[in-house]
This record gives structure tokens, C-alpha cells and sequence, in this order.
């Protein structure tokens, strides 16, 4: 078990990935690259 937990930003303002967590962790659960992720959000959700 890991004593470090997920980099989850608690103050400041959201993360504009945060909508897409799922989503991003999913591509990673299936091995595609943060490069890979970044393109499918761009062209798939409007992501910017």
C-alpha cells in the first residue's frame, strides 16, 4: 500500500482535467500515452 495518494490539488482553482478523470484514467488503464489522452480530449471534447 502506498502512503502517497493521488495529486489531487486542494486549494487554488480546479483543475480544468478535472472533468475528464475518468475518462483519462481509463486511456491509462489501457496503456495510451499522456500525448495519446491530450489529442483524443482535443479533437473528441473540445478540450483546450
Amino acid at each position: 500500500m502506498s502512503a502517497v495518494g493521488p495529486a489531487i490539488p486542494t486549494a487554488g482553482r480546479e483543475s480544468r482535467c478535472r472533468p475528464f478523470h475518468e475518462q483519462i484514467e481509463h486511456a491509462l488503464e489501457a496503456g495510451l500515452t499522456a500525448q495519446r489522452i491530450y489529442l483524443d480530449l482535443v479533437l473528441e471534447r473540445g478540450f483546450v
